[in-house]
């Protein structure tokens, strides 16, 4: 794959342009990447080709042989570039934060500060204690016709969240997620019943 990019006026020769469009042609057969991310990682690639030669440049050292220094830059920045798609994949990027966290400059403005009544996640109406234990019961007895499987899911939900639950079943979070799906659509039929 060829990208029709041009470098006018940059200081990267076309040897070294080719390198970076060589290897972001193999970055898109693996699987974090698409034929979409071409040009991006391209870019990318001759960004770091670029940068590394200038802070050489910069420190005075000789660049004895330019491709095998770029090919060698080039391959360490697929090598991160893999890295952070992987862990955006499995999710390892996200971060846990406190309701008690400030937000933005203002020290004295919480997370906390922004749920409100109104809020979606706050949303719930006023019920009895008979429509709580109805309620309940319906639960109760829907878990109770679920395969062993949904049943362990279904009380592993009353405490921990989908990465969690993966990692002490030794399961992909897709799986978990497909079958945390069955039980919320089981539980929503049981909510519209109701309604």
């Amino acid at each position: 794959m060829t990208s029709g990019n041009r470098y006018l006026g940059a200081s990267l020769s076309t040897d070294l342009v080719r390198i970076a469009e060589k290897k972001a042609g193999k970055l898109i057969s693996d699987r974090f990447f698409s034929p979409d991310d071409f040009k991006d990682l391209q870019h990318e690639l001759l960004i770091a080709i670029w940068q590394a030669m200038r802070a050489y440049e910069l420190a005075q050292k000789p660049i004895i042989n330019k491709q095998a220094f770029a090919q060698d830059v080039v391959n360490k920045r697929a090598i991160n570039l893999i890295k952070k798609a992987q862990t955006q994949k499995q999710g390892k990027d996200v971060s846990i934060r406190s309701l008690h966290d400030s937000i933005g400059d203002n020290e004295d403005y919480l997370l906390i500060d922004t749920i409100t009544e109104n809020s979606t996640f706050c949303e719930h109406k006023k019920v009895s204690f008979v429509e709580q234990m109805e309620f309940d019961l319906d639960i109760k007895l829907m878990v109770d016709k679920l395969p062993d499987d949904l049943k362990e899911l279904y009380r592993l939900t009353q405490t921990m969240n989908i990465t969690e639950i993966a990692k002490v079943t030794r399961k992909s979070r897709t799986t978990i997620h497909k079958k945390f799906e069955i039980l919320k659509s089981r539980i929503s039929k049981i909510l519209a019943d109701r309604s």
